[in-house]
């Protein structure tokens, strides 16, 4: 299992890679086993679980990739790394991918930087 951290609202370039990365990952060939590729991505502002969405999301599920969502009440919102690890924690992946600043420097900054769970 691979959990991919971005943060995208529109699919535009790395967002649009990712999916394409995710879709091609389920597909086994000769060379190489299917993963179960994840992501996990951020909403700002949004309190109903339900309603947080973006483009970025809905382009995910509509290829069937599970997308997990971490709100945040404000930009460097503190509650997200427990969020984060909780969300890691029900998936349990092998590798922790990360794209982008936020997601390296939350990466660094956890304890999931030790380890998947």
């Amino acid at each position: 299992r691979v959990v991919s951290l971005m943060e995208a609202y529109a699919v535009t370039g790395q967002a649009s890679n990712l999916i394409r990365f995710c879709v091609r990952a389920r597909e086994a060939d000769g060379e190489r086993p299917a993963a179960d590729v994840s992501i996990v991505t951020f909403v700002r502002g949004a309190c109903d679980l339900h309603r947080m969405t973006n483009q970025f999301i809905e382009a995910g599920r509509a290829q069937s990739i599970a997308v997990h969502v971490v709100p945040e009440r404000r930009q460097f919102d503190p509650r997200v790394l427990p969020l984060l690890r909780a969300t890691v924690d029900r998936i349990q992946p092998d590798i922790i991918q990360t794209h982008g600043v936020k997601g390296h420097f939350l990466l660094r900054v956890s304890p999931l930087r030790n380890g998947c769970p």
